[in-house]
């Protein structure tokens, strides 16, 4: 079935997050190291954005609040100059990402609040360990794949 949204988003923005979802389901649960309390670190969108965003360039990671929860999620401006959102780890969202949200569509884009500024332990060595032990892992997956064109 030919969806409305097959002819709005650009091939490139299609391309990227078909990649992304694809590293995502092949992502292993990996040990992602102790937090200072010497509890495990669990993946969260925050980490999986970082792992991800060396692979990817254009994306650039935007860390707000998705309705009442701190986030961070993508954002890719298409060479038409459309604007799109890439929610690599969705707030609520059962099935694994990415989400691809049309920028433009008034009320959509609302939801992802770039002015709040999340509390979380970015600045921590848990965190940084996270990020490139998730990070690893994705650039592995991400070499198994064909380029993308």
């Amino acid at each position: 079935m030919k969806l409305y949204m097959d002819d709005k988003v650009p091939p490139e923005v299609l391309a990227l997050a078909t990649r992304l979802g694809l590293i995502i389901k092949a992502l292993p649960d990996p040990d992602l190291g102790r937090d200072a309390q010497g509890g495990a670190v669990l993946a969260s969108c925050h980490i999986l954005a970082r792992a991800l965003a060396p692979l990817f360039p254009v994306l650039r990671v935007i860390d707000g609040r998705f309705l009442a929860c701190d986030h961070s999620w993508f954002f890719l401006m298409a060479a038409d100059h459309s604007r799109w959102i890439i929610d690599v780890y969705p707030v609520g969202i059962a099935v694994p990402g990415p989400l691809v949200v049309d920028f433009s569509l008034l009320g959509l884009f609302r939801l992802y609040d770039s002015k709040h500024k999340p509390t979380f332990p970015e600045n921590t060595p848990a965190f940084a360990e996270a990020v490139a032990r998730l990070a690893e892992a994705a650039r592995a997956i991400n070499d198994t794949l064909p380029p993308l064109a």
